[in-house]
């Protein structure tokens, strides 16, 4: 793992020993870790470790979530969300049919053999409706297919490329897990601009007090790349720009995984519209439907949600129990603030020093960082 820990040579960076003391004292303490180091910056000179502890990391954030999400298959079953919050009378996504029986089908239905499947999509997609499949369990877009048509034998995929009919249906059956088929959600023109072959889909944060008031602190957009067919920032070159949770404006500059960059993007690299001055369509409608889904959330209360905006207002796609703590931290100080720390300590119990170091725990980092092993790390 010493490999990850690999210094960023920069004209603004640290001495590379100083980096290196810096990751392993502060992974071991607060359980940073090599993309967090980069992400935030903490290797450039004169952010030291004030800086630093004011920041989340992933693994120190798992213990945040339980006690404020007891309710999380509402969440992490996308056909539990669908039904529960579409009951409500609030948006969500359409699923038209499904590949295995599971609970909460209701009237859908369901596809057992590579035909009826095969079936299903040429006719829908002759008809010109395009469609998504994914997974009922699915984090973080794995799977995702967007298509939008097809052609003889061969589906036509939103970034260009084809994927064989046949071979799709018998891949979803033969896979072992629950496959949705869902319209393809039409988003607003001016989020379809940055990039057409991707949703491109806010997260947006709600933390629901013990009295019902809910608070929006955290917008972030993911803007996919022309390859891509999902806008996933983790798991792919994807750009994130922080948006005003108040006012719906972009930030100026976005932001790569590091993986991919440590420069700021004031534009998107492929479409190259320029972020500054842009803001999030429909955006008080956004806040109204965000606090009326977080009410509707069962004892789920800190849930990140992902939102995608279509010409006749907002749709929440899913809402995550456990969201990704990196992404909402980019391009900012960090989220642990003397007012959120407070509040968490209020709300349970769980009290963040911002102060001081905690005391050196390499092992627990260690077995924290090898459970965290993924996209998100590196």
């Amino acid at each position: 793992m010493l490999g990850m820990l690999t210094p960023v040579r920069t004209r603004d960076a640290k001495a590379p020993l100083v980096q290196l003391w810096e990751q392993l004292n502060w992974g071991a303490r607060l359980m940073v870790t090599p993309n967090d180091y980069r992400a935030y910056h903490l290797y450039r000179k004169g952010r030291g470790r004030r800086e630093a502890l004011r920041y989340l990391s992933g693994p120190r954030a798992e213990p945040l979530f339980k006690p404020l999400n007891l309710e999380i298959e509402l969440l992490t079953d996308k056909l539990a969300f669908e039904n529960h919050f579409r009951g409500a009378g609030l948006p969500v996504p359409r699923t038209l049919a499904v590949t295995a029986a599971t609970e909460h089908v209701g009237d859908r239905p369901v596809l057992s053999t590579p035909e009826q499947i095969s079936d299903f999509l040429r006719a829908r997609l002759t008809a010109g409706q395009q469609l998504i499949l994914k997974m009922l369990d699915a984090e973080r877009g794995i799977g995702v297919r967007v298509m939008t048509g097809i052609d003889g034998e061969d589906l036509l995929l939103s970034n260009g490329q084809r994927a064989p009919l046949g071979q799709t249906a018998d891949e979803l059956l033969t896979s072992g897990r629950v496959w949705l088929i869902q319209e393809r959600i039409v988003q607003h023109p001016d989020v379809d601009a940055l990039n057409a072959s991707s949703l491109n889909s806010l997260r947006l944060v709600t933390f629901r007090h013990r009295n019902g008031d809910v608070d929006v602190p955290i917008a972030t957009l993911r803007i996919g790349r022309a390859a891509n067919q999902t806008d996933g920032y983790s798991a792919g070159a994807g750009v994130a720009v922080q948006i005003d949770p108040v006012t719906g404006r972009f930030g100026d500059v976005g932001a790569q995984k590091p993986t991919y960059s440590l420069a700021p993007i004031d534009r998107h690299p492929d479409s190259g519209i320029a972020f500054a001055g842009r803001t999030m369509p429909h955006w008080p409608e956004v806040l109204e439907l965000a606090r009326a889904f977080a009410a509707h959330a069962g004892a789920n209360r800190y849930i990140g949600w992902d939102v995608a905006s279509t010409p006749e207002g907002p749709v929440f796609v899913e809402g995550n129990e456990s969201f990704d703590v990196g992404l909402a931290q980019l391009q900012s100080e960090g989220m642990l603030t003397d007012e959120f720390v407070t509040l968490i300590r209020e709300e349970t119990g769980i009290d963040y020093k911002v102060k001081r170091l905690p005391a050196l725990r390499p092992l627990d980092a260690l077995s924290s960082l090898r459970r965290s092993l993924g996209p998100d790390i590196y």
